[in-house]
């Protein structure tokens, strides 16, 4: 799932400088021009050569996009994009906070296969088992919902917003926002079936290591929850407003109001921070690869997922708070409030500026 329902706070650098990774500029290009004088006496020939910086995507205003070989496609299928999630077979869902409906796309073409009407405000998004768990902010609901008819067939009811949903070690875990609350939910039941209070704020949720790591914005910390007992393993200081989280075998990735934070996935220590915009809330981390949108910038960041370092820019459109991966492409979505939003499809195999 991912980190969409953020979003709709971010929307209505304690960084250290020995661990920040430069970010490149785009190279210039050369030109030459010749150009050939006749005179009377003889021809001369004159060469002149010019150069011209390239454009490089952190001086591009809004909304003002850039050209790349990376962008496959771009589709406006309703208002607000608001999550995605892949199922264990492939299938793609994507919620539209403005549409009041989740619509199942072609993960090959981006085209829409069919739209399943919701109540009020769907955004977060899991899948278990090919069934979906979808969050209703204007409900205060999260529903389990037949992927093929629409039907509800669970509903857990909770006090605030469902802020973020991640299936894991067996479970739905679902974040609720103020007060800041974590419920562990039977995916078979939609029974919850423990729950960890005290958070100042719950945002964003990974299962990683063995553990539930929880963004608690309001106190700066990341709080570690061993899935089994549900009891709170340790609290740990991060950067400011810790927003949402992603994973591989070798690290932790945390977006933060400072920056994009690694920790180490056994003490949760912070081992690097990476300035990659005003305002990253959702990422993408693979074996090799983290990808971060700046919503407020419109900016795309991809990084070397075992240095940190920035390897390329893309300038988008201000509002891209979620990306994900589906298939072989990354996908981009444009929540853009009062406006339809944009569904960016990227080739990872291609840089970003030529």
């Amino acid at each position: 799932m991912v980190a969409a329902v953020a979003l709709l706070a971010a929307a209505c650098g304690d960084d250290d400088g020995d661990d920040t990774a430069p970010v490149p500029t785009a190279a210039p290009t050369t030109s030459t021009t010749v150009a050939t004088t006749t005179t009377s006496a003889a021809p001369t020939t004159t060469v002149v050569t010019t150069t011209t910086e390239a454009v490089d995507p952190l001086t591009l205003p809004p909304p003002q996009a850039q050209e790349s070989p990376a962008i496959i496609d771009r589709r406006d299928h309703g208002r607000q994009p608001c999550a995605l999630e892949v199922t264990d077979a492939g299938r793609v869902f994507v919620t539209f906070f403005g549409g009041n409906d989740v619509a199942e796309m072609d993960p090959a073409t981006g085209d829409v296969i069919q739209r399943l009407r919701t109540g009020g405000g769907p955004c977060g998004v899991a899948a278990i088992d090919d069934q979906l768990w979808v969050a209703e902010l204007g409900t205060d609901l999260v529903n389990r919902i037949d992927p093929d008819t629409g039907d509800v067939l669970a509903t857990v009811e909770l006090a605030s917003d469902p802020w973020d949903l991640q299936p894991g070690a067996g479970y739905l875990w679902v974040a609720e926002r103020d007060p800041g609350v974590v419920i562990r939910v039977d995916p078979a039941t939609g029974a919850e079936s423990g729950r960890v209070e005290g958070l100042g704020s719950a945002s964003g949720l990974v299962v990683a290591n063995g553990l539930v790591w929880v963004a608690d914005e309001l106190n700066a910390e990341v709080v570690r929850i061993d899935p089994d007992t549900v009891a709170v393993v340790d609290r740990l200081a991060v950067g400011q407003a810790p927003k949402w989280f992603g994973a591989n075998d070798a690290s932790v990735w945390l977006t933060t109001s400072d920056g994009l934070q690694q920790l180490d996935p056994d003490t949760g220590e912070v081992l690097s921070t990476t300035d990659v915009g005003e305002g990253p809330l959702d990422l993408v981390v693979t074996e090799t690869d983290v990808w971060v949108p700046d919503s407020g910038q419109g900016i795309v960041t991809r990084l070397d997922a075992t240095s940190g370092e920035v390897i390329d820019r893309l300038k988008l459109t201000t509002g891209v708070y979620v990306i994900e991966p589906v298939v072989d492409d990354i996908w981009v979505l444009n929540f853009q409030f009062q406006a339809r939003g944009h569904i960016f499809r990227l080739d990872p195999t291609v840089p970003f500026n030529d």
